[in-house]
C-alpha cells in the first residue's frame, strides 16, 4: 500500500524578506521568528553609505515578498532601487518611523539626518515596532505572533537601555556626551 499526502490547504508560506544591514537583519529575525527567511545584502565591514546594490542583489530585492532597509539616506545608492520595487512589494524604510524631532542632523550629509539610530535603544525600539507591524500587515494572521515577539523584544530594549543609562550616571557630568 501506498498513501501520499495531500499539502494542507492552509500552510502557509514562508515570507521572504530582504533586508539591507545586519540590525535590521537580526531584528527582522528574532521578530519573524519561522514564519519568516530573511535575506541580509551587507555583511559585517560593508559600508552602506557606498553600497551599490549587485544583479544578484536586485534578483533577491525582487523576489522578497518584503524589502526592509534603514532609509535616512543610509543607503543613499539604492534609493532608486527602493522607489521602483515599491510599486510592487511592501518596501519599508523602518528608520524612517522614527519622528523627526528625536533625530539628530547628518554631520556627512547636509540636510539629512544621522541615519545611525541603532545606537539610541530608544529610537530603536521604534524600528523593532514598525518591523512588527509590516510583518503584521502583510501576514495578518500571524500578527499576534509578530507583536508578542515585538513586545518581548521591546522589554529587552527596555532593560538595555536602563543598564546603558545606569552606566552613563557612573561617568562624571564632564565626561558625558
Amino acid at each position: 500500500f501506498s498513501f501520499a499526502c495531500a499539502p494542507s490547504s492552509k500552510a502557509k508560506k514562508t515570507i521572504k524578506v530582504v533586508t539591507t544591514i545586519g540590525q535590521i537583519t537580526d531584528v527582522t529575525k528574532i521578530i519573524g521568528g519561522d514564519q519568516v527567511q530573511v535575506t541580509g545584502l551587507m555583511g559585517a565591514g560593508v559600508d552602506p553609505h557606498l553600497y551599490k546594490a549587485s544583479e544578484s542583489d536586485v534578483r533577491k530585492l525582487a523576489g522578497a515578498d518584503i524589502i526592509l532597509y534603514n532609509g535616512l539616506y543610509l543607503e543613499a545608492k539604492m534609493e532608486k532601487i527602493f522607489e521602483k520595487m515599491g510599486r510592487s512589494k511592501l518596501t519599508v524604510p523602518v528608520g524612517e518611523s522614527v519622528a523627526e524631532g528625536y533625530l539628530l542632523e547628518s554631520v556627512d550629509y547636509a540636510g539629512h539626518f544621522d541615519p545611525h539610530i541603532w545606537f539610541d535603544v530608544t529610537l530603536w525600539s521604534k524600528v523593532a515596532q514598525t518591523i512588527a507591524d509590516a510583518l503584521s500587515k502583510h501576514d495578518p494572521d500571524n500578527k499576534s505572533l509578530y507583536q508578542k515577539r515585538a513586545q518581548d523584544y521591546l522589554a529587552k530594549l527596555s532593560q538595555l537601555h536602563l543598564r546603558v543609562h545606569e552606566k552613563a550616571q557612573q561617568l562624571d557630568k564632564a565626561q558625558r556626551v
